[in-house]
């Protein structure tokens, strides 16, 4: 009878552990909304900014939002093509408060010039992996295609 007790009060502290840890993460990634729904990655919003740099080129700004593990997340990027929308200039602002995120949004922002500078626009549907920052780079795939109808 005894071990069966202690059966029982250890999987109720298991229990009551789970749910405190659901209910802290999801309040820690939670801005007010509905978490339920919201997986790793997916992009909230993307503002835009930009317009023409000179009759020739075209630059675009914005500020992709996406969820981490540690909650959501910000990462701005500016765009820059030439006439033949040629990808000029590439400059990423990182803009995570979680420490791992902005360690990660760094790197990206460090290694996806030399990734997309050089390249033709057009011809560019995804990245991988860019700076071993797997969430940053999905959420950069997934602003490509607006990014690309609005340069």
């Amino acid at each position: 009878m005894e071990n069966k007790n202690k059966y029982i009060f250890g999987a109720l502290t298991v229990a009551v552990l789970f749910v405190l840890v659901r209910i802290v993460s999801t309040e820690r990634g939670n801005a007010g909304g509905d978490q339920s729904s919201i997986v790793p990655g997916e992009i909230l919003s993307i503002d835009e900014q930009g317009g023409g740099v000179d009759s020739r080129s075209q630059k675009r700004e914005i500020v992709v939002e996406y969820i981490s593990p540690g909650g959501l997340e910000k990462i701005g990027i500016a765009l820059s093509v030439d006439a033949d929308r040629i990808i000029t200039s590439v400059v990423v602002t990182p803009m995570a408060d979680n420490d791992i995120s902005a360690k990660l949004q760094k790197a990206f922002a460090s290694e996806l010039p030399v990734v997309l500078e050089g390249r033709k626009l057009s011809e560019l549907d995804t990245v991988d992996v860019v700076g071993k920052a797997s969430l940053t780079t999905r959420a950069f795939n997934e602003s490509l295609a607006k990014l690309k109808l609005n340069i």
